[in-house]
């Protein structure tokens, strides 16, 4: 089985929405045991890695071309 930088921004994107869309369940059943700010706080980190990579693979392409001209002709980007 093959696994390319592709399929592993999919898995980040699944993680980061799946993380986003379960903050409030993930607060209450820690609540039940801690504070409750657990989804609160990890949806801000998954928040923050979604923008960052937002930011940073373009940045990374754009090194990519000023080494070695252009990207490589089967690049796909990660970004949606």
């Amino acid at each position: 089985m093959e696994f390319t930088n592709k399929d592993g921004i999919k898995l980040v994107d699944k993680v980061i929405s799946t993380i986003q869309e379960n903050r409030d369940y993930l607060s209450q059943i820690d609540g039940e045991a801690g504070d409750g700010d657990h989804g609160i706080n990890m949806n801000k980190g998954m928040t923050f890695t979604q923008e960052e990579l937002e930011r940073l693979i373009p940045l990374a392409e754009q090194m990519w071309i000023d080494w070695r001209g252009k990207l490589p002709d089967d690049y796909v980007s990660p970004l949606k």
